[in-house]
């Protein structure tokens, strides 16, 4: 009787137990592989949409189509995106140029600085000698002549103290001459946003799937970040 009694209890547990495998195996089937009315998609149903806002130029699916990851499925107007590149390039051109002409009249600045300290040395030379002679002799040299020479020291200072704020300007103005120059930056960031975008003008599968639902036709405006397939 006892035996009986085990032997019922057993085939109650496997029972309980094949229900649940059931039940399980029932609830992930649902969840991996989703119907609705328009098609079944093997594996997590995913919806798709564009990055880039724009008009839509061309269709390459349909509803019920077969994709694999990376198909193009459909592509926006890259028009405005390819001018933009482009003037994201001119931009930086032209700072690229601009950077270059600042770098030149750096030099230049350099330049007139070297020759400036060259005059002052001279010219302190002279003075040092016209003060050391009347030292001596205070007739040596005429006041005239004495005037002269300090004067021209004087002036070689004040062309040394210009030229010297004229360089530290430039190079202020100019910033660092190479990819940490603030103005190269921002023309490097628009034209790296400019190819981003342009880029995501094409939508491509991003997965193996089903197109169960569609909402694109050409000349349809696509929104950024609105779903318009899964």
């Amino acid at each position: 009787m006892e035996s009986k009694k085990g032997s019922a209890k057993k085939v109650s547990i496997i029972i309980v137990a094949i229900a649940l495998l059931i039940l399980i195996f029932s609830v992930l089937s649902s969840r991996f592989t989703p119907s609705t009315d328009q098609a079944r998609v093997q594996g997590l149903t995913l919806s798709l949409a564009p990055m880039v806002s724009g008009y839509v130029t061309k269709v390459n699916v349909s509803l019920h189509s077969e994709v694999k990851a990376g198909d193009t499925l459909f592509i926006i107007d890259r028009t405005p995106y390819e001018i933009a590149v482009k003037q994201a390039e001119i931009n930086l051109e032209n700072v690229t140029q601009s950077l270059t002409a600042g770098m030149s009249g750096l030099k230049g600045a350099t330049a007139q600085l070297n020759s400036a300290r060259v005059s002052l040395e001279r010219a302190k030379k002279n003075w040092e000698r016209t003060q050391r002679v009347m030292a001596q002799n205070e007739g040596a040299f005429s006041q005239v002549d004495r005037d002269r020479s300090e004067s021209s020291y004087l002036t070689a200072v004040e062309r040394v103290k210009t030229a010297q704020a004229n360089l530290d300007g430039q190079k202020a103005a100019l910033g660092p001459t190479d990819a940490n120059n603030p103005s190269v930056k921002a023309v490097l960031n628009q034209l790296e946003k400019a190819n981003w975008d342009l880029a995501h003008t094409v939508i491509t599968a991003p997965s193996d799937g089903i197109i169960e639902s569609f909402n694109v036709e050409t000349g349809y405006f696509a929104s950024a970040g609105r779903p318009m397939l899964r």
